[in-house]
């Protein structure tokens, strides 16, 4: 019960779940991130045994995006990608977890957010501002599908709200 309450605890799908609709093209193009990235930076922040910490800033349309990845030696073929929904101070739980996910084999990373929607001056700009992160993600996304620092099979995507996890596989 303390499970459930949390946040924490998820049921399985029944077995005829097809999955979700198709999203309609108003959406896709609501939320398209055109253009991706021109150019990013990397620089390393961190060198342990089992991973470097890597700073990756993409320049793009919607601000430069920071993406802290935690890159294995021989990089995994998969990719848990942490999303601090509401951006905290210092991310302490995501570190954590992209940390602990980098010790035991795996490639993370997590996208840093901007705290603009935070503000009380920015109330009547929420939906924007949302809409900005979403497609900052989906620009992070990109970067690691289609650059040859990373070797994916599949992404797991983590947001850090509770209990909402989303398996994308690359084909």
């Amino acid at each position: 019960m303390a499970a459930a309450l949390s946040g924490c605890y998820s049921l399985p799908q029944g077995s005829g779940y097809s999955g979700p609709p198709p999203r309609p093209p108003e959406i896709e193009q609501y939320y398209s991130q055109d253009g991706s990235f021109d150019s990013f930076q990397a620089e390393l922040l961190e060198k342990r045994r089992e991973y470097e910490l890597v700073q990756i800033k993409l320049n793009t349309d919607f601000g430069t995006v920071v993406i802290n990845y935690f890159k294995r030696p021989k990089p995994s073929e998969h990719l848990i990608l942490v999303f601090p929904v509401l951006g905290g101070k210092k991310n302490l739980l995501e570190n954590y977890f992209a940390d602990y996910f980098a010790r035991h084999g795996y490639d993370s990373a997590i996208v840093e957010r901007t705290n603009d929607f935070k503000s009380p001056q920015n109330f009547d700009r929420l939906e924007e501002l949302f809409r900005q992160n979403i497609v900052r993600d989906r620009v992070a996304l990109d970067f690691f599908e289609k650059n040859s620092m990373v070797l994916l099979v599949g992404i797991l995507i983590v947001v850090s709200i509770g209990g909402l996890i989303e398996i994308a596989p690359l084909f």
